[in-house]
Order: C-alpha cells, then structure tokens, then sequence
C-alpha cells in the first residue's frame, strides 16, 4: 500500500483478486447447493413414504466388514450401535413384542467390540428371555465365553437361562460350575451350581 495524506491506498495484487473471486465462487456454489438440498428435502418429506422406525436395523452390514470400515474405531462404532439396539429393543418392548432383528444387531456390536459385556448380556438374555429366540440368546453368551474365556458373567448367565428358559438342570449347572471355577467369580455362583 502507498500512504497519501494519513490514508492507506491498497493495490490489490492478480494473485488476491483471484483467491477473492475463488472464495466468491465456492461460497456462492455452498449457497446454490445447500438451497437445493433443502428444497429436495423438504419435497421428500412431502411426497416418500414414511419408513417404519428403525426398520434400517435390518440393513446392518455384518460386524466384521463393519470393523474393517471403521479404521481402527470399532469400539466406537460398537457404541453407537448400542445405542441403536436400546432404542430398538424399547420400541419393540413397548409396542408389538417382537424382535426379529435383535440377534443380528448384537452379533454385530459384539464383533465390533468383543469384549462388550453389557451387550452380550442384556442381547442374550433378552433374546431368550422377551424375544423368544432361545437359541440366538445362547449363541451370544456362548460367543461372549469364547471371547472372554476368563469371565465368569458368561457361563453364569448361560446357567441362568437354561434354568429358567428350558428347565435343563443339567445344563444350567454345568454352566453355574464353569462361572464358579473363574477367577473373581462370586460365591453365589457357586451356590447357583449346588442349588440347581
């Protein structure tokens, strides 16, 4: 700049004018396009469907391609799904009963995670409990024992709903003993076993 009489005079080089009309432009296509995207949206809301909620449970890629795509934050993806499951778990709970997806879903956040006790508990347990799918329950929590070998809560709760689900005293206290002879088991574990 050149000072004349106290004011400063700006030349603008080629080079700023550019970069001006650079930004220019990319604010003006921020503008164009985020008008757009609000009105395409607003004629969606207008004229689609309404999805059933939370019916994308059922799109869940597996958990293993899941890890892969997470770089390295699979705890975190893990996470967020669980969030999903709660929220599709109490939907479920408070209006039809019925958890078609719910197995998937926590396959999916315990492969992400496998040490995530909390889901392998409440999915297993509530799958064959609420759910009604015996089965998918006892894989999780036999997923979960094959993960975290030394974990007394796995074999624990797989004793707990072979007693209450099926009536199999057998197998309920095979499991009760198993959690019993982990480290940092509890006593009633051991109760569980002798009782059943």
């Amino acid at each position: 700049g050149v000072r004349a009489a106290g004011a400063q005079v700006n030349f603008a080089r080629p080079a700023d004018r550019r970069n001006l009309r650079s930004i220019g432009t990319a604010l003006a296509t921020f503008v164009v396009c985020g008008t757009l995207a609000v009105g395409q949206a607003r004629w969606a809301v207008a004229n689609l469907p309404r999805p059933e909620p939370l019916a994308e449970l059922s799109y869940y890629p597996s958990g293993t391609w899941l890890g892969q795509a997470a770089m390295g934050d699979a705890t975190a993806w893990s996470d967020l799904l669980w969030l999903r499951a709660v929220q599709y778990y109490g939907m479920h709970r408070e209006t039809d009963n019925t958890f078609v997806q719910m197995g998937h879903v926590f396959d999916v956040i315990t492969t992400l995670d496998p040490q995530f006790q909390n889901a392998y508990v409440f999915g297993g347990t509530s799958l064959c409990q609420e759910g009604h799918q015996f089965a998918a329950g006892v894989r999780l929590l036999e997923k979960g024992a094959r993960n975290n070998p030394t974990a007394w809560v796995y074999p624990f709760e797989l004793g707990f709903v072979h007693y209450l689900g099926k009536r199999n005293l057998t197998r309920a206290t095979f499991e009760f003993a198993q959690a019993a002879r982990q480290p940092n088991s509890p006593d009633y574990c051991q109760r569980f076993a002798a009782w059943s």
